[in-house]
This record gives C-alpha cells, structure tokens and sequence, in this order.
C-alpha cells in the first residue's frame, strides 16, 4: 500500500484511526484497486507477445506509469480521474492491433456461427438485413442516426462519470471509474486470447453469403477516416461486444447513482446501440449477451462495500 499511496505521518495517523474503526475511505480504496487492476492488465497485456515468441514494443508500460504517478502525486485533480482513465483505456487501445497481430491460431466465428443458426435458425444480422436494407443496398436513411448513436458510445463513458460526480461527489465517481477500467480490461484481454471474427468479416472471408455495414458504412461518409480506422484497428475482436456491455454499465450505473427519473434516457441508448450493432453485422447476438454479462461482473465488483462505506469522524 505504500508503494500505490505513498507514507507521510498524517497518512500513518488516519490509517491508524480508520484501521481501529473497521473501515478504509471509499475514495482511496477505488485508487488503490483501480491501479492494481490497471497495473496487473497491463503487465499481462505486454508478457503475451513474448510468450507467443512475437515480442514488440510494451507500449502500456509508460501509459501505465503515467497514469500511476498522475494519480500517486495528485498531477491531476480528482475529479479529472474519469478523464485519465478514459485516455488511458483509449491509448491502449490504440495499439492493440499490434499485440493482436502476435496472434497466430485460428480466428474463432465459424462455432458462434453455428450456434447462432441452431438458436434462431437464422443468423439474427441477416434476418434483420433481409427486412430493413433497401433492394438498391445501404446506407439508408435510417443508418445515419444508427451511426450518430453508435458513435455516442465513445463518449459515453466520459459523460456517465461526470454526471456522478456532478451529483453524487468524488467516491461515487471513483466508484463508476473502476468500474468501467475493469469490463474494458477484461474485454481487451479476450480480444487477446479468445479473436472472434465478427459477421461481416467471415462475409468477406467467404464463409458465408455476404453481408452489408450498413452502420459503418454510414459513419465513414460523416466521420473522418482517420478517427474511423483508429477506432477499428482489431477487427476479429467481437466478443465481448463492450458496446454492449459499456453502455449497460453506464446504464446500471446511471441508475444506481442518479436514479430512474435522472436516467431513463440511457435506456433509449442501450437498446438502439445494441440493435444497430448486431443490424450492421459487427456483432453476434451471443458478443451482446457476453457484454452484458462482463458489465453485470464490473457493475457487482464496484457495489463492493469496500467502496462504499462512509468514513465515521468525517474523514476521507
């Protein structure tokens, strides 16, 4: 613990009170946690291409490193915590083409592809297609608010954050911080180990009749293309699909902290987001409900009481 908070005689003094009272300050318990989870992330995400014998550069390290002094020496505001891990998330996404590429068995999606058919009989993206996309092709319409929603997904990790702390103060924010740090690792992590291609992608591979983007296709006429890449460098990287399961988060979250009244519309987001993503073919159903199972595993993991016991004497 001292190594993640530092030691000073005021920190020995309070931790003495707070370890005789049974407690520890929620806000300081979600940062030690939360750099445990990133750290521990990151260390795995840059032992894997050494251990697929394809080593390259760890760029996570010095994204962690900063992240770690930013929040162990008070570089930044606490309040700006939401902002520091959503850089950092974002950045390590950036490159996680690169680690994905060390990757050299086959590409999982041929076994979802089954399923999916023996489930519905149909593969739900094409059912859908086959009744909403025009007989002179895509985009319609109609694609271009999907592709406004499915690009508000990117900023609705920012917004959800900023919104509790607005309402509820810094613990409730830190809370929803680490929240959101531990379904994105997680959901980096079975991009790693688990590639699943996503429907369009075994179209155009061949496997199966093709299939339309009509979403992305959409997007990249309103959206410059280097924002469009950047955000699609891990192509079989579908399950689980996080934006699903994120905005679920976000969701759950809103509702805890907020309300039903204060949230509802987040509601409105979660089912356009997770209709259009499987419409578009970038995602099965089944990376929909993996999603949302890995946002109930992050939601259950920040209710922790460790995070949330209030501090007696006033202290934090």
């Amino acid at each position: 613990r001292a190594f993640f908070r530092g030691w000073s005689p005021s920190f020995h003094i309070e931790w003495i009170m707070l370890k005789e009272a049974g407690v520890m300050p929620p806000a300081r318990g979600c940062d030690v946690v939360y750099l445990y989870v990133t750290g521990i992330f990151t260390v795995i995400m840059s032992l894997i291409p050494f251990y697929r014998g394809e080593p390259v550069i760890p760029y996570m390290i010095p994204l962690w490193l900063l992240l770690y002094a930013s929040i162990r020496f008070r570089l930044v505001p606490e309040k700006y915590l939401f902002l520091l891990n959503w850089l950092f998330l974002g950045g390590c996404y950036v490159g996680l083409g690169t680690i994905a590429s060390t990757f050299s068995g086959n590409f999982n999606g041929e076994n979802v592809l089954a399923f999916e058919k023996a489930v519905f009989g149909v593969l739900p993206s094409r059912w859908l297609q086959q009744r909403l996309v025009a007989p002179s092709g895509c985009p319609n319409w109609y694609d271009y608010p999907l592709a406004l929603v499915h690009s508000l997904f990117f900023s609705f990790p920012l917004v959800t954050p900023w919104l509790i702390y607005r309402a509820k103060g810094t613990g409730a924010m830190k809370r929803s911080v680490l929240a959101f740090a531990v379904i994105t690792t997680a959901g980096y992590l079975t991009y790693i180990l688990w590639p699943l291609t996503p429907p369009w992608l075994l179209a155009s591979d061949g496997v199966i009749e093709p299939l339309h983007r009509c979403v992305f296709t959409a997007l990249q006429r309103v959206v410059p293309g280097f924002l469009v890449s950047g955000a699609s460098n891990t192509p079989r990287a579908a399950m689980p699909s996080l934006h699903a399961g994120v905005t679920l988060l976000m969701v759950l979250l809103l509702l805890r902290e907020l309300g039903f009244r204060k949230a509802w519309w987040s509601l409105v987001l979660l089912v356009l987001i997770s209709f259009e993503i499987v419409y578009g073919a970038e995602h099965f159903v089944t990376d929909i409900v993996v999603g949302y199972l890995f946002a109930a595993g992050a939601f259950w993991f920040s209710r922790h009481p460790r995070f949330g016991r209030q501090v007696p004497g006033g202290l934090s």
